[in-house]
């Protein structure tokens, strides 16, 4: 069963900031500080400029998601927190995640492809884990197939 999702992860001040300047958004909160803004194509191109700053490459192609306008929103976001832009894509247990972490208005992780993006990111973002789950489950990132999924089952508001 195929998997994938484009989503910024939000620390508290972060998550605050976001829902100030995008309201219209799906916001869902994972944790106590985690929450998750899912990124559909339409999304991405309203977080400003879609000029490529990066092209990352995974193991099923290339991933064309890293704009200058979601590195602007990232830098604005996390001034005084921590946000990460990440991504998968799996299918017949094959693929990827790739992405970049923010923390005090810069990349200190990334941008780059590695298979536990995501964990590292939740890691950075203070999700502890326990010895039967990963960060990714400890969430319940599993609990949707696709980000459009997300956005379906995001509370309205």
């Amino acid at each position: 069963m195929a998997y994938q999702l484009a989503a910024l992860l939000l620390g508290p001040n972060a998550r605050d900031r976001f829902q100030y300047m995008y309201p219209a958004f799906p916001i869902i909160q994972l944790a106590p500080q985690v929450a998750m803004a899912p990124l559909t194509g339409d999304g991405l191109k309203q977080l400003g400029s879609p000029r490529l700053v990066y092209q990352l490459v995974g193991a099923d192609g290339e991933f064309d998601w890293l704009t200058e306008g979601v590195m602007q929103v990232l830098r604005h976001l996390t001034v005084d927190s921590m946000a990460a832009f990440v991504g998968a894509e799996y299918s017949g247990g094959r693929g990827t995640q790739w992405g970049v972490v923010f923390r005090n208005g810069a990349p200190v992780r990334g941008p780059l492809v590695d298979q536990r993006l995501i964990n590292h990111a939740l890691c950075a973002l203070g999700i502890v884990v326990d010895q039967a789950l990963d960060e990714f489950d400890m969430v319940g990132l599993g609990r949707y197939r696709s980000t459009d999924e997300w956005i379906s089952a995001a509370p309205k508001w």
